[in-house]
């Protein structure tokens, strides 16, 4: 990124864009493309490049049911297939509940894979299917050959993975996790401090995310799911804080809560930039790095202000 670290080649590089596009205004067409922020960065650091690019085009986000859509699209064009009735209108509610959180990074990729990933799911499906008796009669062989060639052209809930009462997380890693909560030693007491109103203890959080889970499952909306989940765990030396951090986060992957069991640990002094203007880029890396798991700080509070001393 230019202008970071003063870099004098980048500079240069801006520069001599700057002149080729003035000698060439009406010979050659520049298109600079890129994401909002770092193209906003990169237009502050020459006044010259915003009088040189005076037309700006900004690309939006695609909602559930453009992307509902777009799978549509990808099906029919790439793979020959339909949607069976009713299921776009499924799928761009299913992008709702599960997939709002990477629609902002993938968009119209996120389609793709969804589509892709649905066509792999219906030739196990079908291949599956294929297990019956190999003594059957020719006519029967050809008649189910023909059905099942008929189905293969049609997409249907079940290779989206949309379920009617749906199964969040992962079984066999919920009952792990479980197990290991039950076993932990002294995590039920509540501490009771007026000065802390919200805080619990880590066996009441667990029961408490079980039961949100459980009730969505039911047939519940799943935005009772997608509150903020940020916190804070204190307590003194060899506690526990970290061991229930990380189990925290597995915890909740395995219900289906967060997308991913990303768990990425961060040493306070490591957010620190290395000059001016670096922490803002350090902090926001970590935070994609960290997206859709747990950004776990370390010993944050190093970076706390001293206390000033009034005489």
């Amino acid at each position: 990124s230019p202008g970071e670290g003063g870099d004098a080649f980048a500079k240069d590089a801006i520069r001599t864009l700057l002149t080729e596009v003035e000698n060439h205004r009406t010979k050659c067409m520049v298109v600079l493309a890129g994401y909002k922020d770092k193209m906003d960065r990169l237009m502050r650091q020459d006044e010259g490049l915003a009088r040189r690019f005076p037309l700006r085009l900004h690309l939006p986000d695609y909602d559930h049911d453009q992307l509902a859509e777009i799978c549509e699209v990808k099906a029919r064009v790439s793979f020959d297939r339909s949607f069976s009735r009713g299921l776009r209108l499924s799928l761009a509610d299913h992008i709702r509940d599960f997939y709002a959180r990477d629609i902002p990074k993938q968009n119209a990729g996120l389609a793709v894979n969804l589509t892709e990933r649905a066509v792999d799911r219906q030739i196990s499906r079908l291949v599956d299917v294929t297990a019956w008796d190999t003594e059957a009669p020719p006519g029967l062989t050809r008649t189910r050959t023909n059905m099942l060639v008929e189905e293969g052209r049609v997409l249907t809930a079940l290779d989206f993975e949309i379920h009617e009462t749906p199964t969040l997380g992962d079984a066999e890693e919920r009952a792990r996790i479980r197990v290991e909560v039950a076993g932990l030693i002294g995590m039920d007491e509540e501490l009771h401090d007026p000065d802390h109103q919200n805080c619990i203890s880590p066996k009441k959080f667990f029961d408490e995310i079980d039961q949100a889970v459980a009730f969505v499952e039911g047939g519940g909306s799943m935005k009772l799911l997608q509150t903020s989940l940020n916190m804070v765990i204190t307590g003194n030396p060899g506690t526990g804080k970290t061991t229930i951090a990380r189990m925290i986060s597995r915890y909740l992957h395995a219900f289906g809560v967060l997308p991913n069991d990303r768990f990425l640990e961060k040493n306070g002094l490591e957010m620190k930039g290395k000059y001016v203007g670096h922490t803002s880029h350090t902090v926001k890396e970590a935070f994609q790095d960290a997206m859709g798991g747990n950004l776990f700080p370390v010993s944050y509070t190093h970076l706390t202000l001293p206390t000033k001393r009034i005489v």
